[in-house]
C-alpha cells in the first residue's frame, strides 16, 4: 500500500527499533534515509506548484528525483529488520536486528559476536542505540505484539522492486474495477440519477449495494470462465495464441528516401 504524504517517514517504534514507511529498521538509521519517501513526495509537490517549467524539465526532475529515491531505498535495505518467524494465533512476530542470526546485513558493536564472524556486511553501524533497547540487548530476536506499528506495517519493503511491482499490480485491480463500477454500461456508479433517495445514509447504502452487486457478477464471470476453460480443455480446444506484431524491415530514413523518390519520379498532375 501507499502512504499519504503526512505519513511518510517515521511512523511508529518499539523496543530500539524504528517503524519508516511500513518496516521495521534500526533506529541508527541515517535521518538522510529516513526522510527519502517524504523528500521525494514533497519535490513532487514543488513541482506541481512551479508553473515556469516546461514538459520536458519536468518529466527530467521526475526521473531524477524516481532514481534518487530507489538508491535510497536500496541504501536502507542494511538497516532493515527481518522476520524470524510467522505471527502467532494473536498476531505476535518475532524480529531479528539487521545484525543479529546468521546473515547480518550490518555489523553493530552491540552485537560483537557477528563482528568476529568473519562475514562481510553491508554496512557498519557506528553510533549504536543508546540505553537498554530490547532488540540491541536480545541475542537472536524480539517479539513484538500486533499493535505495535499495526497501523502502518506491510510486508514488502516500501519502494523496493518487490514493492512497486506488487503495488502496481494491485493498483491496476483497483482502478480498473473502480472504471467498471461507474461505467454506465454496468452497473453506473457515477450517474447520480440512478440513486434517487435523500440522505447521506440512503446514498452510502446504496453505494455499498451497488458495490456488492459489482463483486457478485466478477465472481459469478471468473467461476463461469473456469468452467468454460475447464470444456474447452477436456475437449481439446487450445486458446488461441496471441498473434506477434512484426516488425518493420526497413528504416524510418530508408522510408523517408523511398517515399521522396517516389514523389520526383510521379508528380502530380494538374
Amino acid at each position: 500500500m501507499d502512504y499519504h504524504k503526512t505519513f511518510l517517514g517515521y511512523q511508529d517504534s518499539y523496543a530500539g527499533a524504528i517503524m519508516v514507511d511500513g518496516n521495521w529498521y534500526c533506529a541508527s538509521m541515517p535521518q538522510m534515509l529516513i526522510d527519502a519517501s517524504k523528500r521525494y513526495r514533497e519535490g513532487e509537490d514543488a513541482d506541481d506548484k512551479n508553473r515556469s517549467l516546461t514538459k520536458s524539465q519536468r518529466a527530467a526532475r521526475a526521473q531524477s528525483r524516481l532514481e534518487q529515491w530507489q538508491s535510497d531505498v536500496e541504501a536502507r535495505a542494511p538497516y532493515l529488520f527481518s522476520r524470524k518467524e510467522l505471527p502467532d494465533a494473536k498476531g505476535r512476530t518475532p524480529w531479528m536486528c539487521p545484525a543479529a542470526g546468521n546473515s547480518p546485513t550490518a555489523a553493530c558493536p552491540r552485537k560483537p559476536t557477528n563482528l568476529a564472524s568473519g562475514k562481510v556486511p553491508l554496512t557498519i553501524i557506528r553510533r549504536p542505540v543508546e540505553g537498554p533497547a530490547k532488540v540491541c540487548d536480545n541475542k537472536t530476536s524480539t517479539t513484538f505484539p500486533a499493535e505495535a506499528g499495526g497501523k502502518f506495517a506491510q510486508e514488502y519493503q516500501y519502494g523496493s522492486k518487490e514493492w512497486r511491482e506488487m503495488y502496481g499490480h494491485g493498483r491496476n485491480s483497483v482502478e480498473s474495477f473502480n472504471a467498471y463500477l461507474k461505467d454506465g454500461g454496468t452497473h453506473a456508479l457515477e450517474d447520480g440519477s440512478r440513486r434517487r433517495l435523500r440522505g447521506s445514509v440512503a446514498q452510502y447504502f446504496l453505494a455499498t449495494m451497488t458495490v456488492v452487486a459489482a463483486n457478485l457478477d466478477k465472481i459469478i464471470d471468473f467461476a463461469a470462465q473456469k468452467t468454460e476453460d475447464g470444456d474447452d480443455y477436456e475437449a481439446g480446444i487450445e486458446a488461441p495464441r496471441a498473434k506477434q506484431r512484426k516488425p518493420r524491415r526497413t528504416t524510418a530514413l530508408q522510408r523517408v528516401t523511398h517515399n521522396r523518390g517516389r514523389a520526383r519520379r510521379n508528380p502530380v498532375r494538374t
